[in-house]
């Protein structure tokens, strides 16, 4: 997992959601409110309202979530890869870093 802190507070999942669709290639799906499941090969699940699920169309093999945690004047996300041991290894090394990046240049996220 990997967690990254924006110096903006109440920065919300659909804030999120938005950036990530603004930044990543039109091939991926980010959906609010999904989070990946344990189980291999199992399609996503509803989630908690702080969850957003990134993925490549009805793949399960390469997935991450994010999840958002609001603070006072500040926010923290954490950045899970989904998969068993060599995709988890493949989307931590790739999707993970990807989403990790969008959020941390997404302008509306800084508030700049």
């Amino acid at each position: 997992m990997v967690m990254i802190t924006l110096p903006r507070g109440e920065i919300t999942t659909d804030d999120v959601a938005n950036a990530l669709r603004a930044g990543l290639d039109a091939g991926y799906d980010v959906v609010p409110g999904m989070g990946l499941n344990n189980i291999p090969f199992a399609r996503p699940h509803p989630n908690r309202p702080d969850t957003v699920l990134v993925g490549i169309g009805a793949s399960t093999w390469t997935r991450a979530q994010a999840r958002v945690i609001p603070g006072s004047g500040r926010t923290e996300i954490h950045i899970s890869p989904g998969g068993l041991l060599g995709e988890r290894l493949v989307n931590t090394f790739s999707l993970v870093r990807m989403i990790r990046r969008v959020l941390l240049d997404s302008p509306a996220l800084r508030g700049t």
